[in-house]
């Protein structure tokens, strides 16, 4: 059954993100957070099979019908079977008896009602647990969708970065991080420094960077375009249309929001990995002050 299989994907793989949550405490110190980025992406991919893999041949055993069973056919009115066979005199005794007459096939009920026997076929209507499911999973996609589309209303008024020296840094930090595709920068007010677009992406700065040093706009630059040469966009696309398709599974929520801060460790450690152990203290406190919990820098 297709709802059997869907629930034994759903728990299969809520037991694999309790055993990737068990093993981090124990592979925290000797692995980055790289490992655990995969596996909620291939958790994701999985949750979106709906159909339960089954390893080895699949062996289909025939059943016979016993004896028993068999329908009995019953002699027709006036048969006389007549007296047993018995071997003539010199005779080996091998002759077949001859066939008994041919039993007529019951008529079916249209042919004893003239035709007007057949009945109209019964209205199916759909199991209700296939109709929760799928009312909670259009919630889920139609309470996401409008979430982007205040985003994206929220961030129209968006205007171009002064100065040329912020494109020719991102032109400088794009071939450092090996994006080929065209990107473009945005202010706007408030808010964090972010990537957004699949097809056309932009970094979206908020207007207090443009008081930052060059070395810490960099550092920005190279977190967002790390994100979109990954495409973690699309990763994250796919992990929340996971958690949309299993929306009555707690956990996969629990992997949803456990993938996204690990999406942004691994990035923080690729930035880590080009500017340098050293880097590292301004580049923590550069976090606190897009998370607004400090003052910038003073400008080189």
């Amino acid at each position: 059954m297709m709802e059997f299989a869907f629930l034994e994907v759903s728990l299969a793989s809520a037991a694999l993100i309790l055993l990737i949550l068990a093993l981090t405490p124990l592979l925290k110190k000797r692995y980055s957070m790289k490992w655990r980025y995969w596996a909620w992406m291939l958790v994701g991919v999985r949750l979106l099979i709906p159909f339960a893999v089954r390893w080895g041949p699949q062996v289909e055993i025939p059943l016979r019908t016993p004896p028993a069973a068999l329908p009995s056919v019953s002699q027709p009115v006036g048969y006389d079977p007549g007296p047993p066979l018995s071997a003539p005199e010199g005779g080996t005794g091998t002759e077949a008896p001859s066939p008994p007459p041919a039993v007529s096939a019951p008529q079916t009920a249209s042919e004893t009602t003239g035709g007007t026997g057949a009945s109209a076929p019964a209205l199916s209507w759909p199991p209700a647990p296939w109709v929760v499911w799928a009312t909670g999973a259009v919630f889920c996609l139609v309470y996401h969708l409008a979430g982007w589309v205040l985003f994206s209303r929220s961030v129209r008024r968006r205007r171009p970065p002064p100065g040329p020296e912020f494109a020719a840094l991102l032109e400088r930090c794009r071939a450092e991080t090996g994006v080929r595709r065209a990107v473009s920068l945005a202010l706007c007010k408030g808010g964090s420094p972010m990537a957004v677009g699949i097809l056309r992406p932009v970094i979206l700065l908020p207007e207090n960077v443009c008081g930052l040093p060059e070395a810490d706009l960099r550092m920005i630059l190279l977190h967002e375009l790390t994100h979109l040469r990954r495409r973690d966009m699309e990763r994250k696309l796919l992990l929340l249309l996971a958690a949309c398709v299993h929306w009555f599974n707690p956990l996969v929520w629990v992997m949803v929001r456990s993938a996204g801060r690990d999406i942004e460790a691994t990035c923080d450690d690729a930035v880590l990995a080009k500017c340098g152990p050293s880097a590292r203290g301004r580049y923590s406190r550069l976090l606190l002050i897009m998370a607004g919990d400090t003052q910038p820098f003073p400008s080189a």
